[in-house]
């Protein structure tokens, strides 16, 4: 249903499809998006808190997030958001806030987006997440090879197609990226940069 009202989206965002709709966003990968969203989320959690007005905003936000379907992107907004509102509320606050946390993880769960939390819980059943941790290996090698220089600005994927074996869902080289700013900074610039 995605490609129907964003066509504009990469190929590769297809295989998300059985998990229900997963936006695209602005950045292209809903993993850039989310990460920027939930970094907004902290200081729009901050307005909804000091002026109902801003509440409104906070709903757009969190929507935000789950639509992209990042699952380390919506626990940390669960996890910023207990430790954000905890301090200021009593113990039945407390209480409902931790209940209100659960009910809606459990819900979340229950939808389409909750299968992807669950193939991460069973070993190597989430392809994304191995993929993720043999491109990490691949970076931390490129690292071990090329520590001071790096491999080259921007050459993580055609190091990663060339020299390094990738796994068979990830042929196309373009598609490679190590999912972690600072592996990957190190890898392509070297460790000083």
């Amino acid at each position: 249903h995605s490609m129907k009202w964003m066509p504009w989206g990469p190929e590769w965002t297809l295989g998300y499809t059985r998990f229900g709709f997963r936006t695209y966003g602005l950045f292209d990968n809903p993993l850039l998006t989310g990460t920027f969203l939930t970094v907004v989320w902290p200081l729009a959690l901050d307005k909804a808190l000091q002026h109902r007005r801003y509440r409104p905003l906070l709903i757009i936000v969190g929507m935000g997030i789950i639509l992209t379907g990042s699952r380390s992107c919506i626990l940390v907004t669960f996890g910023v958001t207990l430790l954000q509102v905890w301090p200021v509320l009593r113990m039945a606050g407390r209480f409902f806030l931790s209940l209100a946390a659960v009910v809606a993880f459990g819900g979340l769960l229950a939808s389409p987006f909750g299968a992807r939390f669950v193939d991460a819980l069973v070993s190597g059943r989430d392809a994304n997440l191995n993929q993720r941790v043999i491109a990490i290996e691949a970076g931390l090698n490129m690292i071990a090879d090329e520590p001071l220089l790096g491999v080259g600005p921007g050459l993580f994927a055609t190091t990663y197609a060339t020299h390094y074996k990738p796994i068979l869902s990830q042929d196309h080289h373009t598609s490679h990226t190590l999912d972690n700013l600072i592996l990957q900074l190190a890898s392509e610039a070297g460790v000083p940069a």
